[in-house]
C-alpha cells in the first residue's frame, strides 16, 4: 500500500479510456437511484500473459459495501488468474494449484472434480 488514498490512487477518466481503446474495450455504468449510495458497479477489461488471456468482468455490488467489495475483487481477480496461470506455466498440476489456494472457479474445468 502506498499510503495514497483511493482517490489518488484512481485513474483518470481519460486514462481508463486510453486503456480501453488500446484494448478495443469500453465499458459504461449508470449509479442507482439512492442518493447516499456510490455507483457500486466495477468492470474489468484486461488483457493478461502477453495476450494469451482475456479477461472481462462484471461487479455488481449490492449492499453498505457493495462497492468496496466489487472494487477488491476487481483489483484482486487479475492478480488470482495470472497467478493461477503462472503455476499452470511452471507444470503443477490442476490439483496441486488447487492445494496452493488457487480459487476452485479459477482452475480448469477438470481440476472441479475432486
Amino acid at each position: 500500500n502506498s499510503g495514497r488514498s483511493g482517490e489518488e490512487r484512481a485513474m483518470t477518466p481519460q486514462r481508463v479510456v486510453g486503456i480501453c481503446r488500446a484494448v478495443a474495450c469500453s465499458i459504461s455504468s449508470l449509479k442507482g437511484n439512492k442518493a447516499t449510495s456510490p455507483n457500486q458497479d466495477r468492470a474489468l477489461c484486461a488483457s493478461l500473459a502477453g495476450g494469451a488471456v482475456g479477461l472481462l468482468a462484471v461487479m455488481d455490488g449490492h449492499g453498505e459495501s457493495g462497492h468496496t467489495v466489487a472494487e477488491v475483487v476487481c483489483q484482486a481477480l487479475p492478480k488470482l488468474v495470472l497467478r493461477q496461470l503462472a503455476q499452470v506455466a511452471r507444470g503443477k498440476s490442476a490439483a496441486e494449484a488447487h492445494q496452493s489456494g488457487a480459487p476452485r472457479e479459477l482452475l480448469p474445468q477438470s481440476a472441479g472434480a475432486s
